[in-house]
């Protein structure tokens, strides 16, 4: 089985630069774990590292447009791991959890029933994010409180899930593992992790996330997925004239911190990570 090692942690928490610092001293190649990353023309709003010094894999894979699942992650993410030779360590960092649990473990994870997918998509353009995210609450409260109702993307997924297999994702448990693991959260304190946050935010915008937003509507992305991911979607509405420039980016850090704390809150009850920081992370090799 093979060795692997996982940093996770909150957006904003220095995953990426551990990840790399970590693969230049042990010699180690990277499988981002981002669910927005695999997308091309989406790099500001993804903090997307331009030209990293070391090997990155399913970064820049697909368009907005194309449909991007799980199971989709877990075939690229295994299929990289495969084709890295030996001798280097494959290093798995993003902050994506359902995708790196289901690398990690066996869980099923492929979609029964097409019809019904376009259902719940015909659903969605009918009757509106919260009439499906509703549909949740009645048959997995406890996922539909975790998921926010504009991230349709995991309402879907949760309810297709219960629809194939007659039970709640959120009872989902953990399968055997499919690598030998080692994993490591990212925890900063609160107030430190919630400054990185509305400082990157900050940078986003002067490196040009508005005209990175415009460009993606000229391409026809405007009313896909991934446009609905917190960043995009608040420029959007600036776009739309329904938030001033000040009030997006307001609304942007709001909505980051609190996808912050719901990711510190997962990582730490679905995952065997150690809480580690960057200086004692590379201590340990």
């Amino acid at each position: 089985m093979r060795d692997i090692i996982v940093i996770t942690g909150p957006t904003a928490s220095g995953k990426s630069k551990a990840a790399t610092d970590l693969a230049q001293k042990i010699g180690g190649e990277i499988i981002s774990a981002d669910s927005l990353q695999v997308y091309k023309y989406m790099d500001i709003g993804t903090a997307k590292e331009i030209n990293p010094p070391v090997k990155h894999h399913l970064i820049d894979i697909i368009t907005p447009g194309q449909k991007f699942s799980a199971a989709d992650y877990v075939k690229h993410a295994q299929e990289a791991i495969n084709n890295i030779p030996s001798h280097i360590t494959p290093i798995v960092a993003g902050g994506s959890g359902f995708y790196i649990n289901a690398l990690l473990y066996k869980t099923d994870l492929k979609s029964q029933n097409s019809d019904y997918l376009n259902f719940l998509n015909e659903k969605l353009e009918n009757a509106g994010k919260e009439a499906l995210h509703q549909m949740l609450v009645k048959v997995d409260a406890p996922y539909a409180e975790k998921v926010h109702f504009n991230n349709t993307r995991k309402v879907i997924r949760a309810l297709e899930y219960y629809y194939s297999h007659g039970k709640r994702l959120s009872d989902q448990k953990r399968g055997r593992k499919n690598y030998n693991i080692t994993m490591y959260l990212l925890d900063l304190p609160r107030h430190i992790l919630y400054e990185k946050i509305n400082n990157r935010v900050d940078l986003m915008l002067e490196k040009g996330l508005v005209r990175e937003v415009e460009n993606l509507v000229k391409m026809g992305y405007a009313n896909t997925l991934p446009l609905q991911s917190i960043g995009y979607k608040e420029i959007l509405k600036y776009l739309n004239r329904e938030y001033t420039l000040d009030e997006a980016r307001e609304k942007i850090k709001q909505n980051t911190r609190r996808f912050a704390k719901r990711q510190l809150t997962w990582f730490k009850n679905k995952t065997e990570a150690q809480p580690v920081n960057l200086q004692s992370l590379l201590l340990i090799y």
